[in-house]
């Protein structure tokens, strides 16, 4: 037995000495009956990763498990360690990570625990008169993980899962609070169209999980037609409004104001507008604002129509005037 670090210290000294949490599991090695081999490394496994009070209670508390009369078998104390709830607890975290380190243990299922009770609370938040199609739901998601899993393919992680359930609970309570219906089979594009609406931002995601869902639904015979059919994942963008007509007393008459027209404003180097982008605005060029275009006086050459504004081959746009070619052919006036 070492000596006792604390001789000679203050309390508040020896309550921030490192040897503390190894004196403790000496200690408590001393008073088992039949102490473990692996008490000293799990006191330094400890001391590396919590601060001296937390590792002198976590060995106090490993201490009170020792002494009762279950087996001190890893796993079984590993198992007794663990707090029911969503937190296992620091004492089973740590004699987890401790013992799969070593390979005196297996790992726990609170992972799983966890996100078992995730969807739980996610499927029990649906309405009632919806919710049994809904944990079916779930339950093909997780077989359809497990055979994936078989496979070597990709499967859906928990919170895949989790998210997708949400979704599908998301809709359900608009179903039944906003839309009134209580029964799936009354599920039509207009509803889908409206739960998508209230979020924009996730509209493509949500609409991946409702096809999959309806997907599944329409399986079971749950729907007769799959509601999300025909429905886009980006949003419907609407046209432009008109531009509003001129109100100056230029414009005016008796009869109104006149009826919006399209400016047409084009810049060219001495050729006739197109509808292509003509090329940069360069020093002689001319330009003009018309309501209606002029008429473009055509003529054939060389099998072609041609602008008479347009120069002689060279140029970028010297090509004939893009029209189709019907009838006689005019002459300019």
């Amino acid at each position: 037995m070492r000596r006792h670090a604390g001789l000679g210290l203050c309390s508040a000294c020896w309550q921030k000495h490192p040897d503390r949490p190894f004196i403790a599991a000496e200690h408590l090695a001393a008073r088992l009956a039949e102490p473990v081999p692996w008490l000293g490394d799990f006191a330094g496994y400890l001391a590396d990763r919590h601060c001296v009070g937390r590792a002198c209670t976590m060995i106090s508390t490993l201490g009170r498990l020792l002494d009762d009369e279950h087996p001190n078998h890893p796993q079984a104390l590993l198992d007794r360690a663990r707090r029911p709830g969503r937190s296992m607890g620091s004492l089973a975290r740590a004699l987890e990570g401790f013992f799969t380190q070593r390979g005196l243990a297996l790992p726990s299922d609170q992972a799983q625990r966890l996100a078992a009770g995730r969807r739980r609370r996610r499927i029990e938040a649906t309405p009632l008169p919806l919710r049994p199609q809904v944990q079916a739901f779930a339950e093909s998601m997780l077989r359809a993980r497990e055979r994936a899993v078989k496979a070597g393919t990709l499967p859906r992680t928990d919170s895949t899962i989790e998210a997708a359930l949400a979704i599908v609970r998301d809709l359900a309570r608009f179903l039944s609070g906003t839309r009134n219906k209580q029964d799936w089979a009354l599920t039509d594009v207009h509803d889908v169209e409206a739960f998508l609406a209230t979020m924009p931002k996730a509209r493509q995601r949500r609409l991946t999980v409702l096809r999959q869902y309806f997907r599944f639904a329409r399986s079971l015979k749950i729907v007769l037609i799959d509601p999300t059919r025909g429905v886009k994942a980006k949003a419907h963008r609407g046209s432009a409004a008109p531009p509003s007509p001129s109100t100056s007393s230029d414009n005016c008459s008796a009869a109104g104001p006149p009826a919006p027209t399209r400016t047409l404003t084009s810049y060219c180097s001495e050729s006739w507008p197109s509808s292509t982008r003509p090329p940069a605005v360069r020093s002689g060029s001319c330009a003009w604002t018309t309501s209606i275009p002029p008429t473009a006086p055509s003529a054939w050459a060389n099998g072609r129509i041609r602008c008479p504004w347009t120069r002689s081959a060279g140029r970028r746009f010297n090509a004939a005037w893009p029209t189709a070619r019907t009838g006689t052919p005019t002459t300019p006036t």
